[in-house]
């Protein structure tokens, strides 16, 4: 996804966060979306209806508030809007930055590591300490283990993204060393 995709997913599932003003309504409207998303994930005529330029708005809608059933009117009304606006097909992005502001708003930070190798149990702790000191109540770390990596590991954790993995550094390094050759070569000619 692109910065400008994952910049608006994140803007609406503000806006969504915002509209619903208590924990109990936003729990409510994460497994919700949970829900739809994973029923638009596995039903591919749904998928397929919904991503298809030449049904209409309003067909996209119907098709979606019967998924939600009986969802908070003002669920119904978000969803409506990103039928309105296009970015149904966005639902998916939107949903996990909706998540992720309703854990952060619990105390709940999510971290997923891909390393090339398991962790060891003390990076582990370190990781967990590092996002307790934040303020989190609670840390959930999902790892996989990722050998194209190299070497090192990718952490995210809401906007959080660091890469510190070895096939990262030789693509700065390989970055720099073109960029160093480009500029003799423009420079000597």
């Amino acid at each position: 996804m692109s910065r400008r995709n994952l910049r608006l997913s994140r803007r609406y599932a503000r806006a969504l966060f915002r509209a619903l003003s208590d924990g109990a309504s936003r729990r409510a409207a994460r497994e919700r979306l949970s829900a739809l998303v994973e029923w638009i994930a596995k039903t591919k005529e749904a998928e397929a209806l919904l991503r298809h330029p030449l049904v209409k708005a309003e067909d996209k809608l119907a098709l979606l508030k019967t998924a939600l059933g009986d969802a908070d009117p003002r669920l119904v009304a978000f969803v409506e809007l990103l039928v309105d606006r296009g970015r149904v097909e966005a639902l998916p992005e939107v949903y996990q930055a909706f998540s992720d502001e309703v854990l952060k708003g619990e105390g709940v930070v999510h971290i997923d590591v891909r390393a090339a190798r398991p962790l060891d149990d003390r990076l582990r702790d370190r990781i967990r300490r590092a996002f307790l000191a934040r303020g989190y109540k609670t840390v959930e770390l999902t790892e996989t283990v990722d050998p194209s990596l190299i070497g090192g590991f990718v952490l995210k954790a809401g906007d959080l993204w660091i890469d510190s993995s070895m096939r990262n550094a030789l693509h700065r390094l390989r970055e720099k060393l073109a960029a160093g050759v480009e500029s003799r070569s423009e420079g000597g000619a």
